[in-house]
């Protein structure tokens, strides 16, 4: 009896450390590709500090619609859990490699509204589908 319950404990540990492993490498993934992303849109718009601060505008909405499509995934069962999120990481899949599409903006184009546009459209698939809720 208690070398089922020393086993089970392990278990656990082991689980919890694999858990955690894969949230913080996702984690560290999601900002490596955030800034490379706002680095590539910094020569269309000239470089302004508006670029930045409209590019994490885009990644904490992004990021929220993550959060949102985990709250109403967990509200799925297991098996359709997995169905739902492998289909949307398939779609997701066909956006690779990164890269910002070709719309150039024009010479007096509002940065506020160019580069949120730019950024959901070319990376707004692959980020709010790489949120996931373990069950």
């Amino acid at each position: 009896m208690a070398t089922l319950a020393l086993t089970s404990i392990a278990t656990a540990r082991f689980m919890r450390s694999r858990f955690t492993a894969c949230v913080f490498a996702g984690s560290f993934l999601l900002f490596l590709v955030q800034s490379m992303v706002a680095r590539m849109a910094l020569p269309r718009f000239g470089g302004a500090p508006a670029v930045w601060n409209s590019a994490m505008l885009v990644y904490q909405g992004l990021l929220l619609a993550g959060y949102a499509y985990a709250h109403l995934l967990g509200r799925l069962a297991p098996r359709r859990q997995a169905i739902v999120h492998l289909a949307l990481l398939g779609l997701a899949a066909l956006s690779l490699p990164i890269a910002l599409i070709g719309a150039t903006p024009p010479a007096d184009a509002n940065v506020f509204i160019w580069v949120p546009w730019l950024l959901v459209v070319s990376i707004g698939p692959l980020f709010s589908s790489s949120r996931r809720r373990p069950r």
